[in-house]
Formats: C-alpha cells, sequence, structure tokens
C-alpha cells in the first residue's frame, strides 16, 4: 500500500514500481482504496465531492469503499498476483483525525480494523514539506482542485503531520518525496524489492 498527502506523487511513484516489476515478470494488480470497485468509485465520487458532511462521515465512506476493495484484493493475492494500492487506510488518520479533528479513540479501532482486512506486506508512506506539496499541485495540467485539495494551508499540514504519526501507529515506511522523481522511485522500489524477495 502506497500513501501520503496530497500532491506528493504517489500515485506517479506506484505507475513506476508497477512498470518496474511487471518488468521483471510479475503479475501486477494496481487498484486504489479510494475506490477500486464499481461501488468504490460510486462512493469514492461522493466523497470527493464538496457537500457538506461530518468527519465522522467521511470516516464511514472510506471504511464501505474499503470493506468492498479488501475482498477483491484477497481475491487476487489467493491466485498469486501482486497487487498495488494507491492509499490505504492511514489516510484516514491523517484527514479525519489529524486534520478534520475526529475523535483517535472513536477513529483508530476502525483503521485497525480496515488494516487487518488488507493485511497489506508493505505500507509506504510518501512525505514532503507544504511548499513542496503546493507547487506539483498547482503543476498538474488542467487539474480542478476536490474537496480535500481545496482546504487552506493548515489543514495541509495537519495532514502531513498525520501521516507523519501514522506511520509509527501503523507501521508504515517513510519515503522522503522532496527528491527527483529518479530519487523517489529508488527509495520506493528498494523497500518493495525486499518484500518480494521475502516472497519468493
Amino acid at each position: 500500500m502506497f500513501d501520503g498527502p496530497d500532491g506528493v506523487g504517489k500515485t506517479e511513484q506506484i505507475g513506476l514500481i508497477a512498470d518496474s516489476l511487471r518488468s521483471d515478470g510479475h503479475d501486477i494488480h494496481l487498484t486504489r482504496v479510494h475506490g477500486g470497485t464499481p461501488i468504490g468509485e460510486l462512493l469514492r465520487d461522493v466523497s470527493l465531492s464538496s457537500v457538506p458532511r461530518t468527519a465522522l462521515t467521511d470516516l464511514l465512506i472510506s471504511q464501505a469503499i474499503h470493506a468492498e476493495l479488501a475482498a477483491d484484493i484477497a481475491a487476487r493475492r489467493a491466485a498469486g498476483t501482486t497487487c498495488l494500492v494507491d492509499r490505504s487506510p492511514a489516510s484516514m488518520w491523517s484527514y479525519q483525525v489529524c486534520a478534520s479533528g475526529l475523535s483517535p479513540e472513536q477513529a483508530k479501532p476502525i483503521i485497525e480494523s480496515d488494516f487487518a482486512l488488507f493485511d497489506p506486506d508493505l505500507l509506504l508512506i510518501y512525505v514532503a514539506r507544504l511548499d513542496v506539496l503546493r507547487s506539483r499541485l498547482a503543476g498538474r495540467p488542467g487539474s480542478k482542485r476536490d474537496y480535500f485539495e481545496g482546504q487552506p494551508d493548515a489543514y495541509h499540514q495537519r495532514v502531513i503531520d498525520g501521516y507523519r504519526q501514522s506511520a509509527e501507529l501503523f507501521g508504515g515506511v517513510l519515503i522522503d518525496a522532496s527528491g527527483t522523481k529518479r530519487d523517489v522511485f529508488n527509495l520506493g522500489i528498494r523497500e518493495v524489492s525486499k518484500v518480494m524477495a521475502r516472497k519468493n
């Protein structure tokens, strides 16, 4: 599972890692936690809409998406496919708890339950400074900011801090995403290769 704040470049990095693993002959399925199945994609549209709601509502929408996706991933893994997943339940800690103020006591058991559903072999959390993230978001061609991307800088700083916390809480490996695309790829593929070597 690959996670990190908006603009950190994790989606591009997952694509690069998927290409590298496929070139080595691995059967790769690339998907995303916030979507990933037909019902999940519909719920994703709801989550990214500008409709006002509570942080708990966001958390529960995410939980519903996760339940469906985890079942799909389990079936693929049982068939021998390696699944690379864009985002993880750690995003709920960063966005709903740290950025939006949902009670940690209320959220943590739900997040831990979702991680148990996915049972990931590896959780990579990409982080960078706020100015780096803002610059990358601004450079996206023709992109319209969604509900989360459109929040103020203070919100996004809390998200970044939340991801650093989540690495400790949920066993993630922090990846410094401030460098060049190639530098960040090298950091990520090194961690992924360790897992692939253990599994083969």
